[in-house]
């Protein structure tokens, strides 16, 4: 889960992770979110944080989706 403390877009860094938002269609479970953050994270070379729109505290919710960057 994300802190209040995140970076905002624009601020990212050499040493900075990735956050990514899913939402999995119905039937997947918590083991798909962990194996995507695990492919990603072998993928791409670095600290992957996978979360859903309901893992998020309410208090960064409507800030987070309203940076999101959709990716398909």
């Amino acid at each position: 889960m994300l802190s209040p403390g995140f970076p905002r877009v624009g601020d990212a860094n050499c040493d900075s992770d990735l956050d990514v938002l899913v939402e999995f269609e119905h039937g997947r479970s918590l083991f798909d979110l962990v194996r995507l953050e695990r492919e990603l994270v072998a993928e791409l070379g670095l600290d992957v944080d996978v979360m859903t729109p309901g893992s998020l505290h309410p208090i960064i919710r409507e800030r987070v989706i309203a940076e999101e960057v959709l990716v398909l």
